[in-house]
């Protein structure tokens, strides 16, 4: 006699867990680069730092309110996961139409022109290059990843749905 598969898990302890250690990573770190920011006078840092510590806290509040058996916790999850996205996005297109190459060259150490100059090259000309590359690349992976975990999110729904509604 064949035996019968176990039945799937509940995708539910699993989506909780993810989503508390995505949205405190999200606000902590966040938070962190928020206070840098402020300390540093750099406005659009603080701004962005703190939108994306609030998405964090979203995210956060969602998985709270899936360990409540509250189908509409989803909703925040993705919510919390757009808001980043957008956030990030606007933080890029900013730093790009508003490139501060000046103010990051000073900022770095002597030795790091040295460094560029003995192999040749311009640091103006390096930092031309890599400005731009840094913010492109950080919108693709954000878009990827954020939308990579709204996705997630709303896949899932259908299941949590289900297993929410009261059995007859």
């Amino acid at each position: 006699m064949s035996e019968i598969p176990p039945l799937l898990a509940s995708p539910l302890p699993r989506m909780i867990r993810i989503a508390r250690i995505d949205g405190w990573s999200i606000f902590g770190v966040a938070f962190l680069f928020g206070v840098i920011s402020i300390w540093q006078g750099e406005l659009t840092g603080a701004v962005g730092g703190i939108i994306a510590a609030a998405a964090g806290a979203v995210e956060v509040y969602g998985a709270r309110q899936l360990s409540l058996r509250k189908i509409e916790g989803l909703g925040w999850l993705v919510a919390s996961q757009l808001g980043l996205l957008t956030a990030i996005d606007c933080y890029c297109a900013w730093k790009l139409t508003h490139p501060a190459i000046g103010a990051l060259k000073a900022s770095l150490p002597g030795f790091v022109g040295e460094l560029v100059a003995s192999s040749g090259q311009s640091l103006d000309e390096l930092l031309r290059l890599v400005y731009p590359l840094t913010y492109v690349t950080l919108a693709i992976v954000s878009l990827f990843y954020q939308g990579g975990m709204a996705f997630y999110y709303l896949r899932k729904s259908k299941t949590l749905s289900a297993e929410f509604e009261p059995s007859e």
